[in-house]
């Protein structure tokens, strides 16, 4: 596998002061970047971010990285009045992917070497999530009623969703799902009228109880509108 292949799954966390800067605004907002990757940031301040929307951005981690990529605000949670935002680059140029590498190196040389094969291979995984995910793509709890249809082998089924992010969902059955099995996945949601649809792969099931078995599936997109609107009606999110 070629470094920049295995770069782009690694992820780093720095505890960073930066600056970012969302178009739009009238300034510029202090915050600490806590990880970083060349898929997304993690992001603490004080003022509020645009929700379930995509922000053209300008992150300036020092004088001579200053990146300016589009991204999804995949989640959000708040914690003594200080928000923390999973920041998920839906537009990166390869010009700002080298910057990030090369402000890594620089600044936190140790942190690079010390997780350069940790998580480079995208197939690991780890609570059903795949781990390369794991930082934008948070996962919370979900108690909701969900029916999938596997139109391969003609079986439909109901399941109980128990977590959830934008990329992948944890649901509970009374038979076990075949990991590689391609699924169509309807969840009903107590305010919406239409259940949310999607598509997935099973990614791994193991027997939790007699007759009860646990599940990761791996949702084929990141929905990010219509997950934040499940774990709105959870009470998950603001």
């Amino acid at each position: 596998m070629e470094m920049k292949d295995l770069r782009q799954y690694n992820r780093w966390q720095i505890a960073h002061e930066a600056r970012l800067f969302v178009e739009g605004s009238q300034e510029h907002y202090c915050c600490r970047v806590r990880d970083v990757s060349l898929k997304g940031v993690q992001v603490m301040l004080k003022e509020d971010l645009p929700k379930d929307s995509t922000i053209k951005l300008a992150l300036t981690l020092s004088r001579d990285c200053v990146i300016r990529p589009d991204a999804w605000v995949a989640w959000h949670k708040v914690k003594e009045d200080i928000n923390t935002y999973g920041l998920y680059f839906t537009r990166v140029c390869d010009a700002d992917k080298e910057k990030i590498y090369r402000f890594l190196r620089e600044h936190y040389p140790e942190e690079v070497n010390r997780n350069w094969f940790r998580d480079a291979a995208p197939t690991h995984v780890q609570g059903g999530e795949i781990m390369d995910d794991r930082r934008v793509f948070a996962r919370f709890p979900v108690n909701l009623p969900l029916k999938y249809l596997d139109s391969m082998r003609n079986q439909e089924g109901n399941a109980a969703i128990m977590d959830m992010s934008a990329k992948g969902v944890g649901v509970v059955a009374n038979v076990p799902l075949q990991p590689n099995t391609s699924l169509e996945l309807w969840v009903s949601i107590p305010s919406k009228k239409e259940p949310f649809y999607s598509r997935g792969e099973v990614v791994w099931t193991k027997l939790i109880a007699p007759n009860e078995y646990q599940t990761g599936i791996n949702l084929e997109k990141a929905d990010f509108m219509n997950t934040g609107a499940i774990l709105r009606a959870n009470k998950l999110l603001r």
